[in-house]
């Protein structure tokens, strides 16, 4: 797979964050992580315990980009 990424500004990043912000309607601090990545991008959040003591990692998205580990 590969993927094709574009560098952003900061004044380009910051555009795209307050248009997602808007479309999401997230203008409550704090933001629901969880039910913004479930329920508006369809990606399942799956907790693993000890994931760092496992992998070394914090955390990953899988391959297929369908859920955030």
């Amino acid at each position: 797979m590969v993927l094709n990424v574009s560098y952003l500004t900061t004044v380009e990043i910051s555009e795209a964050v307050d248009a997602f912000r808007e479309r999401h309607s997230l203008n409550e601090i704090p933001i629901d992580f969880d039910f913004v990545v479930e329920n508006d991008l369809n990606i399942t959040v799956l907790p693993l315990g000890n994931l760092h003591q496992i992998a070394e990692t914090d955390g990953f998205i899988t391959n297929d980009f369908s859920t955030i580990m």
